[in-house]
């Protein structure tokens, strides 16, 4: 796993459509988090069926894509009213917290 320290942390306090890319997420940065300090910091979106996550990272220059993808499983994140800042190690919790999806039982 990928570990951001002495990086400042946002959730993002809605799912997105995760067609999205790179550009159309760093406007949605700069349009709700206006108060962030963009540089140096880490952008955190999850998608409606929470199985997929992406992670945006600002540097001066840079703008990296980290995405990650469940297979039978989904994430476990916290629901907030606003978007909010997070530390390294509750990241690190919520993309070890999955929980498996409910399958529907075959007929024989």
């Amino acid at each position: 796993m990928v570990v951001f320290p002495d990086k400042t942390i946002y959730l993002y306090n809605q799912v997105i459509d995760f067609r999205k890319g790179i550009a159309s997420l760093t406007n949605l940065i700069y349009t709700s988090f206006p108060e962030a300090d963009h540089f140096n910091s880490l952008f955190i979106f999850f998608s409606r069926n929470a199985r997929q996550v992406k992670i945006i990272e600002i540097e001066k220059g840079n703008i990296w894509l980290y995405q990650n993808r469940l297979d039978g499983y989904r994430f476990i994140f916290p629901k907030a009213e606003k978007n909010i800042r997070i530390t390294s190690s509750q990241l690190s919790l919520i993309l070890k917290t999955i929980e498996p999806l409910k399958r529907p039982k075959r007929s024989q």
